[in-house]
């Protein structure tokens, strides 16, 4: 499973490479690129684009200490897509969870007054 930090750093790939052409990236420009809660060092940005490579997402062509130059994969793509379907699916999932909720309560009520209504008659 990805962390959090590598999912960033692919979506920053993914917009900036978002015609299937190589770019050059900067540490500095990756780094900064992170919210600053999750920023890290040289050494965390290569771990992620190495992890990112060795689970295909994206493509390094050279890295060095400043710079990297790389490509997402369709992987990378397909990760991208994914998320944010399953984000749409969560939020539908809450909502028929709330709505069941709520007509279980006022299902509750109404029931409750109907039979208080016929008791009374009786």
């Amino acid at each position: 499973m990805i962390d959090k930090r590598a999912s960033m750093l692919l979506d920053y790939i993914n917009e900036e490479c978002s015609d299937g052409v190589y770019k050059i990236f900067t540490v500095d420009e990756l780094i900064n690129s992170l919210p600053k809660k999750m920023r890290t060092d040289y050494e965390g940005i290569k771990t992620d684009i190495e992890y990112l490579k060795d689970h295909e997402f994206i493509n390094c062509k050279y890295g060095d200490d400043t710079q990297f130059c790389l490509v997402t994969l369709n992987k990378g793509r397909l990760f991208e897509e994914q998320t944010v379907d399953q984000k749409k699916e969560k939020k539908s999932y809450i909502v028929f969870v709330l709505f069941s909720c709520i007509g279980g309560i006022v299902g509750g009520i109404i029931g409750g007054i109907v039979s208080g209504l016929i008791m009374s008659l009786i």
